[in-house]
């Protein structure tokens, strides 16, 4: 086994760097390999791979040492595959809908130092920008001592151009159909259903940011195996709607978190309930540092059960609350 060893370690080293690929192997590949048995005990033990039990695995991979070769170059060139289909070029989106509507994209942003999330942003802004082509893009910042999603909202709006806003964060990832669909001439339209809306995980998060920003969600075709689905309804995410039935974020929420409930229930008093793509989007996964701005939440829970809770049903109430608080 010494003999081998180093060997057999440089293969795993090799596997190990397509694991998001070699975990559907027996389906991707059931075509290919339907009547060898042999081949599919090996690709049984890889889905299993792990850095912590190499020996054992070493031992049974070189029980099938005659596949190893063929394996690795099929891997080799699945991946390959996946790169060149991921760096395809964006349908774009028809520019005459956005020209028509003159579209800006209200981004609440500010750095807080985190490398990770910094990339992501930059990422992200290329991204809207071929998705959204001739749009106006607004970073806004409440420039307050504690940065405030609702209120950054707000100012972003009020200094904008366009007359038609996507509301939208800085580490979404969505596709080209789902921005077209986000521009019509309903009275508010939110990006999916909640059972739509995925958390990714870390490893896809990096790997996509690898990536160009072109990339088409399609193509993706490992990307079903490191989401995790959005445990919580969502109220917000990404929305669209002209500018003149904007109502303004309650400010008296501070920081994060239930801006969206306040705001879905105005809209909702006001318009109805919002049209729906029914399409998947995605949060790409950065570190969430503790600070005032995420402990805010608590006291906004307080706020939004106090104020708001008790009148979620009564349209006519959350009007005149709308009008109270100077948000229409």
């Amino acid at each position: 086994m010494s003999q081998i060893s180093e060997k057999n370690t440089f293969i795993l080293e090799e596997l190990y760097k397509y694991k998001h690929v070699y975990r559907n192997l027996p389906n991707t590949f059931d075509k290919i390999f339907c009547d060898n048995l042999e081949v599919l005990k090996v690709l049984i033990l890889i889905s299993k791979l792990s850095r912590n039990n190499y020996r054992i695995i070493i031992k049974e991979l070189y029980k099938y040492k005659y596949i190893y070769k063929n394996l690795l170059n099929i891997i080799q060139d699945k991946n390959n595959q996946i790169k060149k289909e991921m760096e395809e070029p964006i349908k774009y989106i028809k520019t005459e809908p956005i020209r028509k509507k003159k579209v800006s994209l209200i981004i609440p942003y500010r750095e807080n130092g985190q490398q990770d999330r910094l990339k992501i942003a930059t990422w992200c802004f290329k991204r809207y920008k071929q998705l959204f082509p001739e749009s106006e893009i607004v970073l806004s910042d409440s420039g307050d001592r504690i940065f405030s999603r609702g209120a950054s909202i707000n100012k972003g709006v009020d200094k904008c151009s366009g007359n038609y806003l996507i509301i939208l964060d800085s580490d979404y990832l969505f596709s080209a159909k789902t921005a077209k669909e986000l521009i019509n001439d309903n009275p508010w339209t939110v990006i999916s259903k909640s059972i739509n809306y995925y958390f990714l995980d870390e490893f896809i998060t990096t790997r996509i940011l690898d990536m160009s920003y072109n990339i088409r969600i399609n193509n993706i075709q490992f990307l079903e195996k490191h989401i995790q689905q959005n445990p919580f309804k969502l109220h917000g995410g990404v929305i669209g709607l002209p500018k003149n039935n904007y109502i303004k974020f309650d400010e008296t929420f501070m920081g994060y978190g239930y801006e969206d409930n306040v705001f879905n229930q105005c809209m909702t008093a006001y318009y109805g309930k919002p049209y729906r793509t029914n399409n998947k989007f995605y949060h790409l996964n950065h570190k969430r540092l503790p600070g005032e701005y995420m402990q805010k939440s608590y006291t906004n829970k307080n706020n939004y059960d106090t104020t708001w809770k008790p009148i979620v049903n009564d349209f006519s109430a959350i009007q005149k609350l709308i009008i109270s608080k100077g948000l229409k």
